[in-house]
């Protein structure tokens, strides 16, 4: 009867976490490079979130996509050299677009970003004391610069891709020298969801408890004699 008993325990404790495993999901997180197309007039760059491909630009292998419910947070970082031609474009803009797995736009935006402002004093001061790291490459005179570029919550359609464009300031041509480009997409959970995920291994015990005990009458209910083998009936 002790090995039938520990048995079912071990049971439940699976048969509890499978179960809070199958409606907790945990929170997306992808950080991938974006390579700007720098033959087209405004540079673009497409990162597949649903893998596939709609046009043929989405080449990268098969991944899984973002769950529906979820709230999606992009950002982009971009490297920047602070050379002097990136400070006199000064203003650029940087647009983005979210497309379904049609090809069809269902959200965009579109950002100003610029390098920092440092003065010229500042700039002199630090290539001063930080001339040694420069020189050994410890260090480097770049900026990064992260901006949140899309915010939406997954549903239908679902979405494929996110397509990132450079584009030069009004009345200009010149586009920022980039060293490197980066796409980062994170997502939170509906708030049930959330509830789930902190709380998990507190409701996989509960959970452990709840189907131990729905066994025991189970079992004391298809085996009464077994375990009650002195009750006669009148």
């Amino acid at each position: 009867m002790c090995m039938v008993l520990v048995f079912l325990m071990v049971l439940a404790a699976f048969v509890g976490i499978g179960l809070v495993q199958l409606w907790a999901e945990e929170p997306v997180f992808v950080r991938e490079k974006l390579f700007f197309d720098y033959t087209e007039v405004n540079p673009t760059a497409v990162f597949c979130a649903g893998g596939g491909g709609f046009d043929g630009s989405c080449y990268r292998k098969k991944q899984m996509g973002v769950p529906v419910g979820h709230t999606i947070h992009v950002y982009s970082l971009l490297l920047m050299p602070e050379s002097d031609f990136n400070r006199d474009i000064g203003m650029f803009q940087l647009n983005a677009e979210l497309l379904s797995i049609n090809g069809d736009v269902i959200g965009k935006s579109s950002q100003p970003v610029m390098l920092r402002f440092t003065s010229l004093p500042l700039r002199l001061a630090r290539t001063f004391f930080m001339a040694i790291p420069l020189l050994l490459g410890i260090s480097s005179e770049t900026q990064k610069v992260k901006i949140e570029i899309l915010r939406y919550k997954e549903g239908y359609p679902r979405s494929e891709a996110v397509r990132v464009t450079l584009a030069p300031r009004a009345g200009t041509l010149s586009l920022p020298q980039l060293y490197e480009a980066e796409i980062i997409m994170n997502s939170q959970l509906p708030w049930s969801k959330q509830l789930v995920h902190n709380w998990k291994w507190t409701l996989s015990v509960w959970t452990s408890l709840y189907v131990y005990m729905f066994f025991l009458i189970l079992l004391v209910g298809c085996f009464r004699q077994l375990f009650f083998p002195f009750t006669t009936s009148a």
